[in-house]
């Protein structure tokens, strides 16, 4: 998308089957860059300028990358089996060891605080290598944060915390089936309003 426009263009190369990721996801910006990654095979891809996009595969790990945040001069990108990366340009990675093998679907950084977040699991870490982990009865599936409060959303429920640690429902909930099956997107639109949506299944 251009600058000051809502017309959409095509803008690199166009990405083939087996040389990309099965889905582009969970962008991160900085004042001077776009950062996507995708779904498979842990593919990332930066741009700057944002007509410019390089695909790049962090690390010699296979795991799958879910979310990416940037926050406080760093990226950090979480997947499978409780993999964490980071870079302070995208282009040169490394791993943190969190302990967990839980997939994490999620981060969102606030407040000074990294928090990823997964299957009935939260990790938290100051800056972004070193992580605590805890036990929660959220199964969470996006982050977001916003006026002191983290944010996030799955199996049909809204979960807060102002700490990132420890979490209640917020919002309505459902018994059952809920009326968005998979809410799996959280924007904060304003103080007093959250903006939640459900992304196609993989």
């Amino acid at each position: 998308m251009r600058p000051g426009q809502k017309r959409w263009f095509e803008v690199g190369n166009s990405l083939k089957r087996g040389d990309s990721p099965a889905a582009p996801r969970a962008p991160a910006t900085t004042p001077m860059a776009l950062f996507v990654i995708g779904l498979s095979l842990a593919f990332a891809a930066l741009a700057n300028p944002l007509d410019q996009w390089h695909w790049r595969s962090p690390l010699p790990q296979g795991n799958g990358l879910k979310d990416v945040v940037f926050g406080d001069g760093l990226f950090v990108t979480v997947g499978e089996w409780g993999t964490v990366l980071t870079s302070a340009d995208g282009r040169n990675w490394s791993m943190a060891r969190t302990g967990e093998t839980v997939t994490l679907e999620a981060i969102t950084f606030g407040n000074g605080l990294f928090v990823a977040a997964g299957w009935k699991r939260v990790l938290t870490s100051a800056d972004g290598i070193n992580w605590l982990s805890y036990a929660t009865d959220a199964s969470i599936e996006a982050l977001a944060y916003g006026n002191g409060t983290y944010v996030g959303v799955g199996e049909g429920r809204i979960w807060n915390s102002p700490d990132g640690i420890t979490w209640t429902v917020g919002g309505q909930s459902w018994a059952g089936t809920p009326p968005v099956l998979r809410m799996s997107m959280v924007h904060l639109l304003s103080s007093q309003q959250v903006k939640c949506c459900s992304r196609p299944t993989e």
